[in-house]
């Protein structure tokens, strides 16, 4: 889910789209943009790779290199009712007040 960040979509930067948490959910390694806030939290959880967006030599880079045993374990450390919109405001203000001019 590599969302275009160069279009100066606010909502590409910032959302938590409903693809976060089926991967986390079902378990899929997550390919998405650096440079946006679910980049961050995927990198954070390492439960994939944050590319450059709209870069397709990234993309198919991301896919050879991820490493699938250690993004499995990561999921399994994850609490199964975590859901980051409730508690992570704050961070998501830092981010988008971070990103800012």
């Amino acid at each position: 889910m590599p969302y275009d960040t160069t279009n100066g979509s606010l909502n590409n930067k910032i959302a938590l789209p409903n693809k976060l948490y089926e991967a986390m959910n079902f378990q899929v390694p997550i390919i998405t943009s650096k440079d946006t806030y679910v980049g961050e939290l995927v990198e954070y959880f390492n439960i994939g790779i944050a590319i450059k967006c709209c870069d397709t030599k990234e993309i198919k880079n991301s896919l050879e290199v991820i490493d699938f045993q250690t993004i499995y374990k990561n999921f399994g450390s994850l609490n199964r009712e975590l859901y980051l919109a409730d508690n992570d405001y704050k961070n998501l203000e830092k981010f988008v007040m971070g990103n800012k001019g």
